[in-house]
C-alpha cells in the first residue's frame, strides 16, 4: 500500500519541460552552447557560467553569470550578461534605443556615455549598441554595454553589466560572447 501511494500522480507525461539546455559549443571545450526557449536565443558561454531568470511575464531577463556569483548585490567582481525582450514591437530600432536611453537617464541621473550609439550586425540582424557607466548606491561604478537587436517584429536586448574596473580591457571577451547570440522563435508557456 505504501509503495502504491508513492507513485500516485507520477506519470512520465507530467514531467516539466526543460526550457533551457546546454550543448557543445563551436568555440571549443571551455564553452557550452546555451539555448533558452522562453526568451528565444542561443548563446555560447564559458563552462563556469550559468543561467538564472529574473522578472515577470514579458519583462523576463535571463542573467548569465559565473557559477556562485551573488547577483543580488553589486561587488568588485560582479559581472552579468543580460538577455531579454524589449516590450516594443514594430518600431524602428533607433526609436527603441531612444526610449531605452530615456529610461536609463531617468533612473541614473549621473549616467555617463562611454560610447554613443553605434550600429552593427550580429548574425545578420541589425543592432544598435551603447556603452555607458553610472555610480551605484553602493559606491561602485557600474559599466554597461547595451545592445538592441531587431528580430522580425520584436526588439531583443543583450548586453553585459559589470562593476569590474577593467570593463574596456574585457571588451574582446564580452564581444566574443555577445556576438555568438542567435535569436530564435520564443516558446510560449502553457
Amino acid at each position: 500500500m505504501i509503495i502504491s501511494l508513492a507513485f500516485i500522480g507520477c506519470k512520465k507525461d507530467d514531467s516539466p519541460r526543460s526550457y533551457y539546455r546546454y550543448a557543445p559549443s563551436s568555440k571549443g571545450k571551455d564553452f557550452k552552447r546555451l539555448t533558452y526557449d522562453i526568451l528565444g536565443f542561443h548563446l555560447d558561454i564559458p563552462n563556469d557560467f550559468q543561467i538564472s531568470i529574473t522578472g515577470l511575464s514579458s519583462l523576463d531577463v535571463a542573467l548569465i553569470h559565473q557559477i556562485g556569483l551573488d547577483t543580488s548585490t553589486f561587488s568588485d567582481d560582479w559581472e552579468v550578461f543580460e538577455i531579454g525582450v524589449v516590450p516594443f514591437t514594430d518600431i524602428p530600432l533607433e526609436d527603441a534605443m531612444n526610449l531605452v536611453a530615456k529610461g536609463y537617464k531617468y533612473k541614473h541621473t549621473d549616467l555617463e556615455d562611454l560610447q554613443p550609439y553605434s550600429s552593427f550586425k550580429i548574425d545578420n540582424f541589425e543592432c544598435l549598441g551603447w556603452k555607458l557607466k553610472w555610480p551605484s548606491k553602493t559606491g561602485l561604478t557600474v559599466y554597461e554595454w547595451v545592445i538592441l537587436v531587431k528580430y522580425k517584429e520584436e526588439i531583443r536586448s543583450i548586453g553585459v553589466k559589470t562593476c569590474r574596473g577593467d570593463f574596456l580591457d574585457r571588451m574582446p571577451f564580452y564581444t566574443d560572447i555577445l556576438y555568438s547570440y542567435v535569436p530564435i522563435k520564443k516558446v510560449e508557456l502553457p
